[in-house]
């Protein structure tokens, strides 16, 4: 069984998210919700069994959760990755494309549909699924 990990410090956000995921990945995938970046990428660890992290952008610890998917990707390619943020100023369209080309997803909340985050989990878990040996 392969782990998710959430990474999101909104009281409202984060229980949202880890019962969608949970939800639709019952029996599938671990998931696993932290209040922030530092203690999320430490449950990474070296990404064994890691299908997707799915992070804030803005989390208020020392890693924001641009930074901290943007190391995974560049060690852990295989690893599926969604970058969440809450406002139109704290991402540009610069960062977008950035996180397009090396494979990260994003969405904007507040979500309008819950099923649109899970959605493009979905998506990075197949791309995952498809490049392990």
């Amino acid at each position: 069984m392969a782990r998710i990990i959430i990474a999101e410090d909104d009281q409202g956000v984060n229980p949202l998210v880890k019962e969608a995921l949970t939800e639709a990945y019952r029996g599938r995938h671990a998931v696993e919700a932290y209040w922030n970046t530092k203690d999320a990428y430490e449950a990474f660890g070296d990404g064994s069994g890691v299908a997707c992290v799915v992070s804030d952008n803005a989390c208020p610890d020392r890693n924001d959760g641009y930074r901290m998917l943007m190391m995974i990707k560049r060690s852990h390619t295989k690893v599926g990755a969604v970058l969440m943020t809450g406002g139109d100023s704290d991402t540009t369209q610069q960062n977008i494309d950035t996180l397009k080309a090396v494979g990260i997803g994003f969405r904007r909340k507040p979500f309008e549909d819950i099923d649109d985050l899970v959605a493009i989990v979905d998506e990075k878990i197949r791309e995952y699924e498809s490049k392990k040996p």
